[in-house]
C-alpha cells in the first residue's frame, strides 16, 4: 500500500493525471486448500488511486489502504470477467485496463534441495514489455536481517519492446526520500529534478541560451520581414506570400482585433485550416498582443467544444475574417503596430499561445507558452539547424505542412 501510494504520487507529478489505475499482481491462493498446490494462480488487480487535492503522503496512504482492501475483497474474481464487464476499447498491443504495473516481491533466500541436483536461483531477464511502465520493488535483507528495498523499473518505448526507465526510477527514489522525511509535505512540493537537470532547465534553457536577445514574438517577425521583405514567407496551392505582404496583412487584421478591445492575455482562437490565411491570422493575434489558440476545424467537435469552453476565447477567427486581406495594399496599410497602438504593451512574460495536449485522462489540457519561450526557441534554432543556410537568400527557417510551406 505504501508503494502504491508513492507510485501514484509520482505518476501525478510527471503528468499522468489524478485518476490512476495501477495494476498489481495477487497470489491467488486465498483458499487454504490451494496453499500446497503446484501451479500458477496469480491474478491481476487494478487499484484505482485518486490523487486529487494535492494530498500528503499520510492522506495518500489512507486512500491506498481503502482502495486496496476493497480490491482484495474481490481478488478472486477472474480478470477476464472484469474486462468483460467493463468492456473497454481493445487493442492487441495494450493491456485493457491499466498501463502501469506495480510488483512488490519478497526476495528472502529460498532453499530447494533435490537429490543429485545442485539448484541455484536466477532472475529471468525481461524479453517483452507488457506495460508502458513496470515498477518492481524487491525486499532485501542484510546480514543482520534488516529489511530494505531494491527498485527495478522498465518502460515500453515501442509496442512489446522494453527499455530502461532510469529517469523515472530516479525520480521515484527522490520522491520516496522526500516524503519519508516529511510525510505531511504535499506531493506538489516534492522536488523531482536532479541538480544537473535543474541547472540545464533553469540556467541554460531558461535564459534563452547563449547569445539570445529575448524579444516578443511580433518584434522577432518584424525584424525578419525587414531583413527579407521580398523572400517567400508562405506558399500554398501555387500562391506565394512574401514577408512584406504577410507582415502587412497581419498588421491590418491585428488592428481589427485591437479595435474590438482585444489585447494582452486575451485568448483568440484561430479556427482555420492550414494555409496562407492561417499564418496571417496567428501572426495577427501575436501582433495584437493576444494569446493565439489553434483550433483545427477537422478536430472532433467534442474536442473543439472542450477547448473553447476551457480557454473561453475573447474571439474566434475563421477564414471569413481574413479572406479579403489579399487585396492591394495601396492606401490601406497604416504601418506596423507598436505598443502605443495596442491596448497594453507586450512583454516577454506575457502568454503568446496556448497548445492543448490530449490530456492524460482524454480531456484536453492547455500548456501556456510565453514570448520569452519563443525567443529562446528562435535563438536555439538560429544556433543549430540554420548554420547550414545562406542568410543572404532567405530567412533561416520556414514552416511546412503537406500542401503549404
Amino acid at each position: 500500500m505504501a508503494a502504491q501510494a508513492l507510485l501514484a504520487a509520482l505518476l501525478t507529478r510527471i503528468g499522468a493525471g489524478e485518476d490512476l489505475p495501477i495494476g498489481c499482481p495477487t497470489a491467488g491462493r486465498s483458499d487454504p486448500a490451494l496453499t500446497d498446490l503446484v501451479g500458477f494462480f496469480v491474478n491481476t488487480l487494478v487499484l484505482r488511486m485518486d490523487t486529487s487535492g494535492d494530498p500528503t503522503l499520510r492522506q495518500l496512504l489512507l486512500r491506498a489502504r481503502e482502495t486496496s482492501l476493497a480490491a482484495y475483497d474481490h481478488a478472486d474474481l477472474p480478470f477476464d470477467r472484469i474486462v468483460e464487464l467493463v468492456n473497454p476499447a481493445r487493442e492487441a498491443a495494450r493491456h485493457p485496463l491499466t498501463q502501469v504495473m506495480l510488483v512488490v516481491q519478497d526476495d528472502r533466500p529460498q532453499q530447494l534441495d533435490l537429490p543429485g541436483l545442485a539448484v541455484s536461483w536466477e532472475e529471468p531477464s525481461a524479453v517483452t514489455a507488457r506495460f508502458d511502465l513496470t515498477l518492481c520493488l524487491i525486499e532485501r535483507f542484510d546480514a543482520e536481517g534488516a529489511p530494505g528495498l531494491r527498485r527495478r523499473a522498465g518502460l515500453r518505448r515501442r509496442p512489446l519492446r522494453p527499455g530502461p526507465a532510469g529517469p523515472v526510477a530516479e525520480r521515484f527514489t527522490r520522491l520516496v526520500e522526500a516524503l519519508a522525511a516529511d510525510p505531511d509535505l504535499p506531493i506538489s512540493r516534492v522536488g523531482l529534478l536532479a541538480p544537473a537537470e535543474r541547472e540545464l532547465i533553469f540556467r541554460q534553457w531558461g535564459d534563452g541560451g547563449p547569445g539570445a536577445a529575448p524579444q516578443p514574438w511580433p518584434d522577432l517577425f518584424e525584424q525578419a520581414a525587414a531583413a527579407f521583405p521580398d523572400a517567400p514567407a508562405v506558399e500554398c496551392g501555387g500562391r506565394v506570400l512574401s514577408y512584406r505582404r504577410l507582415h502587412e496583412a497581419a498588421d491590418r487584421l491585428a488592428r481589427r482585433l485591437v479595435r474590438r478591445g482585444i489585447g494582452t492575455e486575451d485568448v483568440v482562437a484561430v479556427r482555420i485550416r492550414r494555409g496562407r490565411e492561417w499564418v496571417v491570422a496567428l501572426l495577427a493575434v501575436a501582433k495584437a498582443g493576444a494569446v493565439y489558440l489553434p483550433v483545427d476545424p477537422d478536430y472532433p467537435q467534442e474536442r473543439i467544444d472542450a477547448m473553447l469552453e476551457d480557454a473561453a476565447p475573447a474571439a474566434v477567427l475563421t477564414e471569413r475574417d481574413v479572406e479579403d486581406l489579399d487585396l492591394p495594399f495601396i492606401g490601406l496599410y497604416r504601418g506596423p503596430l507598436r505598443d502605443r497602438d495596442r491596448r497594453r504593451p507586450v512583454r516577454l512574460d506575457n502568454t503568446a499561445y496556448l497548445i492543448y495536449t490530449s490530456g492524460s485522462t482524454g480531456r484536453p489540457k492547455a500548456v501556456a507558452v510565453t514570448h520569452r519561450g519563443i525567443a529562446a526557441l528562435t535563438a536555439a534554432h538560429a544556433a543549430g539547424p540554420a548554420r547550414g543556410c545562406s542568410s543572404s537568400a532567405r530567412p533561416a527557417s520556414t514552416a511546412r505542412s503537406p500542401n503549404c510551406a
